[in-house]
């Protein structure tokens, strides 16, 4: 989305977005290394922002519980 003002002549792009041609893209987080992403953790880009995922497995009999993070049995 751009939102241009025009008493300045400038185009403006929502967090998470830069300008490119006149058009606002995605950055993409994880392969500027702009992340946050602590050790241990794999960065995922997303549509205008980007998610940390552990990269351990969790032992026999449990899951990864998506919105948590932490394994559940």
């Amino acid at each position: 989305m751009i939102s241009y003002d025009y008493l300045t002549s400038t185009c403006l792009c929502l967090p998470g977005y830069q300008l490119n041609n006149d058009r606002c893209v995605d950055i993409d987080e994880c392969r500027e290394g702009s992340d946050k992403c602590q050790a241990g953790m794999s960065c995922i880009n997303t549509v205008g922002s980007y998610e940390c995922k552990s990269l351990s497995r969790c032992e026999a009999g449990y899951e990864r519980d998506s919105l948590l993070d932490p394994c559940q049995g």
